[in-house]
């Protein structure tokens, strides 16, 4: 591993203090994941409300969240159970 010396520091021994050894992907991830937790707990967690306070669409909002996993998927057995017989009303 190569060190960079820039006005007497070394950079590379800084920049990885700073992270914590996380890629720059796992830092964004978490900075933005802390800023949707921010948006939603201001606005009682109103996620279209959140959306406007970040700058971004309702849907937009709701695609970063369930990249970043704080949406859960819908487990196969909650699916509504369909019978064969169908009633007239």
């Amino acid at each position: 591993m190569q060190t960079t010396v820039y006005g007497g520091i070394a950079m590379l021994e800084t920049v990885e203090a700073r992270s914590g050894g996380q890629s720059l992907k796992d830092r964004l991830e978490a900075y933005e994941r802390s800023l949707i937790e921010q948006a939603l707990a201001t606005t009682s967690g109103n996620q279209r409300q959140a959306a406007f306070h970040l700058g971004v669409l309702p849907t937009t909002l709701h695609e970063k969240m369930k990249r970043l996993g704080m949406i859960p998927k819908p487990a196969r057995d909650a699916r509504p159970e369909t019978s064969g017989s169908a009633t007239a009303a």
